[in-house]
Order: structure tokens, then C-alpha cells, then sequence
């Protein structure tokens, strides 16, 4: 479950400390349609009309060049 109230980025952060994800700030949540638009990080699901029934997906947002890539991320 997760809580609705909350900003997007905080429902990312809170997923990456489930998954053991140390640069959770890369990464962000899109909603899984066809154009899988990236949600707005400083607003909450319910202020962005995402439903229950909705998808999300989680998703590498930024990249880096290969010399400063984090070899201990799990993802």
C-alpha cells in the first residue's frame, strides 16, 4: 500500500529504501500508458487524478556517463 498523500517524490524515496536503492532521486514514477508520461515529484497521486485502478510505473529518470555509474545500485 502506499499513501496517497504523500509527493511523488516521497513515495520514490520510500520505495527505494524497500528495494535498497541509494540514489532513489533518480528515479521517478510514469504512468504506464501509451505516451507514460512522468508524474509531477512535488505533487501527490491524489492532486495528479491517479486513481487506485491506475499504474504506475518506477523508472531510471536521469543518467549518468559510465565513469560515474554507482556499480553497488541493485537496479
Amino acid at each position: 500500500m502506499v499513501d496517497d498523500s504523500l509527493t511523488v517524490a516521497e513515495i520514490v524515496d520510500q520505495v527505494g529504501q524497500k528495494l535498497n536503492i541509494t540514489n532513489a532521486e533518480e528515479y521517478s514514477l510514469a504512468r504506464s500508458d501509451g505516451a507514460r508520461n512522468w508524474l509531477h515529484p512535488t505533487q501527490s497521486l491524489i492532486e495528479q487524478s491517479i486513481e487506485e485502478k491506475d499504474v504506475l510505473l518506477l523508472k531510471k529518470k536521469f543518467f549518468v556517463t559510465d565513469q560515474n555509474v554507482d556499480r553497488g545500485d541493485p537496479i
